[in-house]
C-alpha cells in the first residue's frame, strides 16, 4: 500500500515559487533587459547578472531577480 508523503522519512514537498513570482526563459530575459544573448550570458558567467535556475535542460531566471538587476542598472546610471 502506498502512503502519503507526510510520513516520517518521506521526501519533503518540492520548493514552490512565492506567490506572484514567475520563471523567465532567456528570450523573455533579453526582451526585458534589452541585452543581447552573448552580453547577458557573459554577465551571468562573470557574476554580474542573476544566475539561472536549471530545470532539466532549460535555464530560467526568476522575474524578481531580473527586475532587481534592471533596477540596479537604473540606480547606477543615475548616480544614486
Amino acid at each position: 500500500m502506498h502512503t502519503s508523503t507526510s510520513e516520517p522519512g518521506a521526501p519533503s514537498a518540492a520548493p514552490t515559487l512565492p506567490p506572484g513570482e514567475r520563471l523567465l526563459r532567456l528570450p523573455a530575459v533579453l526582451e526585458l533587459t534589452g541585452r543581447g544573448r552573448t552580453a547577458w550570458l557573459d554577465d551571468v558567467k562573470a557574476g554580474k547578472a542573476p544566475k539561472p535556475i536549471k530545470i532539466g535542460a532549460a535555464s530560467m531566471w526568476l522575474h524578481t531577480e531580473v527586475q532587481g538587476w534592471i533596477a540596479e542598472r537604473i540606480r547606477e546610471s543615475r548616480g544614486a
